[in-house]
């Protein structure tokens, strides 16, 4: 199976994304990938082990032995609370770094958080997985070291689908747009796509009742096609951007669509051990 490539130009290595509908395979592929890149001698992460790393990096490198201990906590605390389960000082405040940094970030998500406050419960939800996102990645890109990427199945470029998904508003096309322009640019984005009746069906086998067990079936079918139509949006503005966008078509084996993901590890692989390291 082939892989559809966008043409790009200097892509900078250090995280990769993925974009796709719910129960297109993400989650199952990001893991393969992150597989395959250690396979090629490089430390990938996931955003959870991203997070907690640049957390523990910056404590330790204000010095002394309680800053030690902290970081050391701190990784103790993820692997005994489990991914994402606690919410320490230091990253509200490198989510606001991070907000502070990108205000044409925050910009093109004004519409979106001006909407979501008629919705006070799905607002406060937005707004814990934006600034844990922003916090993750200030910390990791400011802690990097060589040879480690991260490997983000559901970040910004995803969160697309969330917002725009949910409160598209009467401009999608350019407001992606924006919104794709301000991210950091990440050095692959993966599209993996899927029929959306196929994508619903795996859903229902996993038990994502939530999103699948509406009483009109034709409205899951209709929010999927909205999710699409997103995912559609971001990948043509990610690649005017000039990203690297990789579509990976997952409407058969697994086996089918790993090949492709293959072929994109070693391309990430070289690029990053070449690379100059972070500074």
């Amino acid at each position: 199976m082939n892989a559809e490539t966008h043409p790009a130009v200097s892509p900078a290595p250090g995280h990769v994304e993925f974009i796709g509908l719910p129960g297109s395979g993400k989650s199952v592929l990001a893991q393969r990938l992150i597989r395959m890149l250690r396979g090629q001698n490089l430390r990938a992460l996931d955003f959870d082990a991203a997070l907690v790393l640049g957390l523990a990096r910056a404590a330790r490198q204000a010095g002394g032995w309680k800053s030690r201990g902290k970081a050391l906590l701190l990784r103790t605390a993820f692997r005994r609370l489990g991914r994402g389960a606690f919410w320490p000082r230091e990253q509200v405040l490198a989510g606001c770094a991070f907000g502070a940094d990108h205000p044409a970030l925050l910009a093109s998500l004004a519409r979106i958080l001006a909407a979501s406050g008629k919705h006070p419960a799905e607002r406060n939800r937005i707004l814990q997985y934006l600034f844990r996102e922003f916090a993750g990645f200030q910390l990791f890109a400011a802690h990097r070291q060589a040879r480690e990427i991260l490997v983000w199945e559901e970040g910004f470029c995803h969160r697309a689908a969330s917002l725009w998904g949910r409160w598209p508003g009467a401009d999608l096309a350019n407001e992606i747009a924006a919104y794709a322009n301000a991210l950091p640019a990440p050095a692959r984005v993966f599209h993996v796509t899927a029929d959306p009746l196929r994508c619903i069906e795996r859903m229902r086998q996993r038990g994502f009742a939530p999103f699948v067990n509406h009483p009109d079936p034709a409205e899951i079918v209709r929010k999927m096609e909205r999710l699409q139509a997103v995912a559609e949006r971001m990948e043509a503005a990610l690649a005017r951007r000039g990203v690297p966008v990789i579509r990976i078509p997952n409407e058969g084996t697994l086996a089918e669509a790993e090949t492709a993901m293959q072929k994109a590890a070693e391309a990430l692989a070289r690029e990053t051990v070449t690379a100059p390291p972070p500074v």
